[in-house]
C-alpha cells in the first residue's frame, strides 16, 4: 500500500471528537472514521471521508497499526498545542 499521512489541524478537530476517541481508545470503527477524516491524498489535500474510509478498510492489521502510530504521533502533536498547562488566571 502507498504511503500514507494525515493532518490533524485545531481547527479540524472539536473537543467532543477528541473525549470521545479518548474515551474509547479500542473502538476501531470509530477511530477509522476520525483517521479518515485526516487523511491526506498524494499532493497534500485532505481525501474525501469515505474514500479515506475505503482506504483504511483496505489496510492489512499490520498496514493499520502502523497508520495508528503515524496518525498517534499527530494527535500528540495537536494536543500538546490545544491544551494550555495552565489552569485559571493569574
Amino acid at each position: 500500500m502507498n504511503e500514507i499521512r494525515f493532518k490533524v489541524e485545531l481547527e479540524n478537530v472539536t473537543i467532543g471528537e477528541l473525549c470521545e476517541i479518548q474515551d474509547n481508545p479500542k473502538n476501531i470503527s470509530l477511530l477509522r472514521n476520525f483517521m479518515a477524516h485526516h487523511l491526506l491524498n498524494g499532493d497534500g489535500s485532505y481525501m474525501p471521508e469515505e474514500q479515506g474510509r475505503k482506504r483504511i478498510n483496505a489496510m492489512s492489521l499490520l498496514e493499520f497499526r502502523d497508520a495508528q502510530s503515524q496518525f498517534g504521533h499527530a494527535m500528540e502533536a495537536l494536543q500538546s498545542l490545544a491544551v494550555s498547562p495552565q489552569i485559571g488566571g493569574s
